[in-house]
C-alpha cells in the first residue's frame, strides 16, 4: 500500500495475483477509482490459511509513489523471490516502465521532490543487504 504526498490517492497490490486498487481520498470519504487485474489470485484455504497453487503469478510486494506515478516490485512469476524489477505506473493504471534489477528489492521508498531518485533495500549474493539508489524515468512508456 502507498498514498501520494498530497495524501489525496492511495493505492494498494496484492501478492497473491496482481490485483492494483487506486483510490481517491477526501476528509471525509475513500472511493475506489479503479481495479486492474494483472493476474488473478489461485489459492486454497486451509485451516485459515492461504495456501498458493503451484502455479499462480505473484504480484506485488513493495509499493511507494509520488503524486504523479506508483512505484512497486510486480513478480510476475510462479517463483516468489523474482524482486529484480521496478514497475512504474500512473495513477489511471497505465504502465509507464518496467525496470530489471540484478538485485532483489525488498523496499521502496522515494522522495517528492526528486521523483526520479528511488531508494531501496536490496538483496544480492555478492554484496548481501544494502541501501541503493536507483534513477529511474517515467515517461519512455513500457520496456
Amino acid at each position: 500500500m502507498c498514498f501520494s504526498p498530497s495524501k489525496d490517492k492511495m493505492a494498494t497490490g496484492t501478492l497473491y495475483g496482481g490485483i492494483l486498487e487506486i483510490f481517491h481520498l477526501s476528509d471525509s470519504s475513500i472511493s475506489l477509482s479503479d481495479v486492474y487485474r494483472f493476474y488473478e489470485p489461485s489459492v486454497s484455504f486451509s485451516s485459515g490459511d492461504l495456501i498458493p497453487e503451484k502455479d499462480m503469478k505473484y504480484g506485488f510486494s513493495a509499493m511507494s509513489a509520488t503524486d504523479d506515478v506508483i512505484y512497486s516490485v510486480l513478480i510476475g512469476d510462479s517463483d516468489p523471490n523474482k524482486l529484480n524489477n521496478i514497475s512504474v505506473f500512473d495513477w489511471n493504471g497505465k504502465g509507464l516502465i518496467r525496470y530489471k534489477t540484478d538485485k532483489q528489492i525488498f523496499k521502496l521508498s522515494c522522495y517528492p521532490g526528486n521523483p526520479s531518485e528511488l531508494y531501496a533495500l536490496t538483496f544480492s549474493p555478492s554484496e548481501g543487504f544494502s541501501l541503493y539508489l536507483y534513477r529511474v524515468k517515467t515517461n519512455n512508456g513500457i520496456q
